[in-house]
């Protein structure tokens, strides 16, 4: 719901939006709570300060949200 009130307000790009609904949607999941929830709300808050900073790759705002930023990948 948040980031629909973003796109309403014209803040970000489709192609913006797209990207950060993938995350947020992609972190809820993980957490089993609901995007439109109070938990999602903050979730789609955090993802935002990042991507608002120049994190814009799906993988590092993932990472970022769920504190997994500097982990290294299994190979």
């Amino acid at each position: 719901m948040f980031l629909q009130n973003c796109a309403s307000a014209g803040i970000w790009s489709p192609t913006d939006l797209a990207i950060l609904q993938r995350v947020v949607d992609r972190v809820c999941k993980e957490r089993n709570t609901r995007p439109d929830s109070d938990d999602g709300t903050d979730t789609a808050i955090r993802i935002l300060y990042f991507y608002e900073r120049g994190m814009t790759d799906e993988e590092s705002l993932y990472a970022a949200a769920t504190g997994r930023l500097g982990e290294s990948r299994a190979a």
